[in-house]
């Protein structure tokens, strides 16, 4: 019996997980999806009108996205509308995966099925500087 190829793992360890299969390689911190702003909470104001879709930056260590436990990747929204508050990140409009300046909600930090991060919806990889000054404020967040 032949050893089955990485696909054909990565294959598997979607369908167990049930995620896009397809999505697997890009599934790692500083990837930009566009999810249905619906599974979106923003607790200030409950009762917004939510757009079709809402871009998310995956935060979460690699360890955590591959397997088929946690089902869920951590990710911060982002808003092209709203303002920055403490604590959250200005986000260029030339950062890879972004089409227009936003703010990274770093303060929303929430998790999302990793179902719902699908290969359509991927748009690119942040740049490792702006991953890292996300995880830093994350930690000022978390550690103090």
């Amino acid at each position: 019996m032949s050893k089955p190829s990485l696909e054909e793992i990565q294959r598997r360890v979607a369908a167990i997980a049930g995620h896009d299969p397809n999505v697997i390689a890009q599934m790692k911190a500083g990837a930009v999806f566009e999810i249905d702003d619906a599974l979106i909470r923003f607790p200030e104001n409950v009762d917004r009108e939510p757009h079709a879709f809402r871009r998310v930056i995956i935060v979460q260590s690699a360890e955590y996205l591959t397997g088929t436990a946690p089902k869920t990747a951590l990710v911060v929204p982002c808003s092209a509308s709203g303002s920055r508050g403490r604590g959250d990140v200005a986000i260029a409009e030339n950062e890879p995966g972004f089409t227009k300046a936003c703010v990274a909600y770093t303060t929303l930090v929430m998790p999302v099925l990793r179902a719902d991060l699908r290969r359509e919806n991927f748009k690119g990889h942040v740049r490792p500087e702006t991953l890292a000054l996300l995880h830093a404020q994350l930690h000022k967040l978390l550690a103090g």
